[in-house]
């Protein structure tokens, strides 16, 4: 059976924050078109709370505050699924009175300050440091405009432009424009913004598409090197010969600005024209702004000095990390060779982790079993719910069946209805939002090439994979889907093939091979990086490599596999956290049920331990760092398993993990 058509309210019954578990701390943080953003206490954790004004929804009729609410509540949701370290990550929404026809508290990560007031606070910022900002917000655009359809901000200034206190830039305010033009049908935040950041086919005819975006990035880069706020002219002017009005560019009514950008910053003069071109058609793709400051930075950061300013030393007068001053602004260094430097991973223990304060006592609650017992299969948190589907079952038979379960908001989760696909041990991940299974076994025990994504309660055909896989992993990567090794067509023979779907174009393109043969492996993308690891080799050992390759490259079809370290076991379930980290647990090895943390200085990190010894199990996790174990092999009696546990970091009794996780 398929669910009916659920409300806005409905949609968002998993993001609502119980009112224990909230507290303010009577601190503004800014303040905007839209309401105030206070400082807020989530489980012991200090996150940035939007309060939008009641007012505004005192102004509409009945029918447009319903509308309006509806469309916030959607805004959210979708926000809500979006999961990338240049988007700012939305945790949850908080009611003040038990009144839930009112307007919720937006709670999301905090950050130190927007651009507007970091350029206001500090004088001569290097170009190097601007154009560190500007590639992370084009990259952040970039994920957004990937989609399909594409998200487009629409309202993009420096006041929703926010920096950590490494300077690292993110986007904020996905959708909460959009949400009070009534009537609006665009993905996400369609209605336009601050007019001075908005171009005339937006405030005119109403047009939101992607070169919105494009238009507005201009504005800010007009903002960030002129340092004053660039407010356009009239929108005409008179013609010297025929004495008669005529409309100005865009260009020409931000000239005094353009004209003001000296020394180094001229460089992004051709940048800003280009966002700033009257017909949108002719504006730049995201991508091509991105590769544009991307070789911008790195010329610049082979540079001690320009314009007579030394960075390092600019950047020390901000107290920055060492690691921030070398790593973050400067492009990452290769060995002599031109070859990428090879890590050299260990094992610490968390008597040696400089990342702790404190010991680390992680709570795991049991959930609702699960109605099959299974090991091998793919979890997904998807649209609040987590969809558990593929595998083998407690019998080693094979399952073609998805569930989903409610684990974010009911304290007694209960397993929806059984969504069936046509075949069975597929693999699982999301594309542009939608549920999507790849491969598996048909009915008549022939492996098949099918590509299904779920769609108004309905599987439906997307491209079919070039050859038949079983038992495959697939990770998607902006609009590409990148799937990876897996049984061949005879269901026996163990494959490495890479083969990788631009959703974009529909088509299908190889990419290098995996550097060996795996049946059943783990993918996880952490940052722009691509990770392989466990799984089966071709002579049916457990593997514990760990494979990466860039993402940089795909675009050109390559993916430079190269031996990256070894995983703490084999059999291993493997997840991103937050697109920083990955985590890995379980396994046929581990003795003490470790789960593991990989950071950036190439060491596992144990940070708890699971109930249950299992291995081949399968995890998920949703923006709030919630992490969600189901199934697996127990390692004793080599029995499949139906247990879940919920390890909620959104709890009291689990923030030190949370903690841990948002730490640089």
């Amino acid at each position: 059976m398929v669910s009916p058509a659920i409300t806005a309210a409905e949609m968002t019954r998993y993001l609502v924050i119980p009112k224990p578990r909230i507290k303010f701390t009577e601190r503004t943080l800014g303040k905007g078109a839209f309401g105030a953003v206070n400082e807020v206490e989530y489980d012991g954790k200090l996150c940035a709370g939007r309060e939008i004004p009641c007012v505004l929804l005192e102004l509409a009729t009945k029918t447009e505050a319903t509308k309006i609410k509806d469309n916030l509540l959607r805004e959210c949701n979708l926000w809500s699924t979006l999961k990338h370290p240049n988007i700012v990550s939305l945790h949850g929404l908080f009611y003040q009175s038990r009144e839930e026809s009112r307007l919720p508290v937006i709670v999301m990560e905090k950050m130190k300050e927007s651009i507007t007031t970091f350029v206001e606070k500090h004088d001569n910022i290097p170009l190097l440091v601007k154009l560190s900002i500007l590639h992370d917000v084009s990259t952040g655009l970039k994920y957004l405009h990937d989609h399909d359809p594409p998200i487009v901000h629409g309202n993009l200034s420096p006041n929703n432009i926010l920096v950590t206190h490494q300077l690292e830039a993110k986007i904020t305010d996905l959708g909460v424009a959009k949400a009070f033009i009534t009537g609006s049908s665009s993905t996400i935040a369609g209605a336009p913004g601050n007019a001075i950041f908005t171009p005339r086919e937006a405030l005119v005819m109403r047009l939101h598409g992607p070169p919105l975006d494009v238009f507005s990035f201009g504005g800010v880069i007009l903002y960030m090197t002129s340092r004053q706020w660039p407010t356009p002219s009239i929108w005409s002017h008179t013609d010297p010969k025929t004495k008669k009005p005529v409309l100005s560019t865009e260009v020409t009514r931000r000239q005094q600005y353009i004209d003001r950008m000296t020394g180094s910053d001229v460089d992004l003069k051709p940048l800003v024209m280009s966002c700033l071109d009257n017909d949108p058609q002719l504006r730049p793709q995201v991508e091509d702004l991105t590769m544009r400051i991307k070789s911008m930075k790195e010329d610049y950061s082979k540079k001690a000095t320009y314009d007579g300013m030394n960075t390092l030393s600019w950047l020390k007068q901000l107290s920055l990390p060492a690691e921030l001053q070398t790593k973050s602004i400067y492009a990452e260094e290769q060995s002599a060779s031109g070859e990428d430097v090879k890590r050299q991973p260990t094992i610490e223990t968390p008597t040696t982790l400089n990342l702790l304060n404190e010991a680390v006592n992680i709570e795991w609650k049991e959930g609702t079993s699960a109605p099959v017992a299974r090991s091998q299969h793919s979890a997904v948190a998807y649209n609040g719910a987590i969809y558990v589907g593929g595998g083998s079952n407690i019998d080693n038979g094979e399952t073609n069946a998805v569930y989903t379960i409610d684990v974010y908001y009911s304290d007694d989760n209960q397993w929806g209805n059984s969504i069936a696909t046509p075949h069975a041990l597929f693999g699982m991940t999301t594309l542009l939002n939608k549920l999507v299974i790849v491969g598996g076994k048909k009915r008549n025990g022939k492996a098949t090439k099918r590509v299904l994504a779920f769609k108004n309660g309905k599987w439906k055909k997307h491209a079919k994979m070039p050859a038949p896989r079983i038992m495959t992993t697939a990770v998607s990567y902006r609009s590409m889907m990148i799937v990876m090794g897996g049984c061949g067509s005879d269901g026996k023979t163990i494959i490495d093939t890479t083969e990788v779907l631009d959703n974009a174009t529909g088509h299908w393109f190889r990419c290098d091979d995996l550097p060996k043969p795996l049946w059943s492996p783990q993918s996880v993308i952490v940052d722009t990086t691509l990770y392989v690891l466990g799984g089966v080799d071709q002579d049916h050992n457990d593997s514990t490599a760990v494979y990466a390759a860039s993402l940089h490259t795909l675009s050109d079809h390559q993916l430079k596999w190269q031996y990256f370290t070894d995983a703490p076991c084999a059999g291993l379930a493997a997840i991103d956290m937050n697109n920083k980290y990955m985590i890995v647990l379980g396994g046929r090895t581990t003795e003490k049920k470790d789960v593991f943390m990989f950071n950036t200085s190439s060491t596992w990190i144990p940070i708890t331990t699971v109930p249950l010894q299992v291995c081949f199990s399968a995890a998920a996790c949703d923006s709030c760092s919630r992490l969600v174990v189901t199934g697996g092999l127990t390692v004793q009696e080599g029995k499949s398993t139906n247990k879940v546990w919920d390890h909620d970091s959104t709890r009291l009794s689990i923030c030190s993990m949370t903690s841990i996780l948002q730490k640089p």
